[in-house]
């Protein structure tokens, strides 16, 4: 699969400075071979995109919520969407990715919580709390945990972004892999 960042080389969007790390040279080029780029994005992550490039971009100080939201959002999308948000952000996707892993791994309690509840409702049909409650939630709880730490230790040692391993990646996400398998499945 073509990576976005394969494509920005292609198009020699790339110059680099005296420590010769890479830099983007033309930002609008390389928006512009994004929107290209993503044509088989879902509806959630290209509109994510747009409003922040629209509404955020440019903006001299997004302070500490919006450094928050960048992480929680953007490295909640696939992996072509991060490298956008990223270059739409100015920042590196696996920065997004590891943040975002450590956001996802912080948040991991929500599962447990999410599954007891979810037991507990099921109390009130059957009147009786289900057995397995308790490991099903200590076992998604670790899941999660486990991934994230796996795409944190990626992301750390080849400098790409990866997809997220989350609830919320998931809605995010689901258009852009239902969209891919419509295509994949019928051209």
């Amino acid at each position: 699969m073509t990576t976005l960042e394969s494509i920005l080389e292609e198009r020699g969007l790339f110059s680099f400075d005296e420590q010769g790390n890479r830099h983007i040279s033309n930002r609008c080029a390389a928006e512009e071979a994004y929107f290209e780029y993503v044509q088989d994005t879902g509806f959630v992550n290209r509109w994510i995109n747009n409003i922040y490039k629209k509404r955020l971009k440019g903006k001299a100080n997004i302070g500490p919520v919006g450094t928050f939201l960048q992480a929680y959002i953007g490295g909640a999308m696939t992996q072509g969407d991060q490298e956008a948000f990223a270059l739409i952000a100015e920042k590196e996707a696996h920065t997004l990715t590891k943040q975002n892993a450590l956001i996802d791994i912080a948040f991991s309690p929500q599962y447990y919580v999410m599954v007891q509840g979810t037991g507990w409702a099921g109390r009130f049909v059957t009147e009786e709390f289900p057995e397995a409650v308790d490991e099903v939630a200590y076992g998604l709880t670790g899941f999660i945990i486990a991934a994230n730490l796996i795409r944190l230790g990626f992301a750390m040692k080849k400098k790409k972004s990866y997809a997220s391993i989350s609830l919320e990646s998931a809605i995010m996400n689901g258009p852009t892999y239902m969209k891919r398998l419509k295509n994949k499945l019928f051209g």
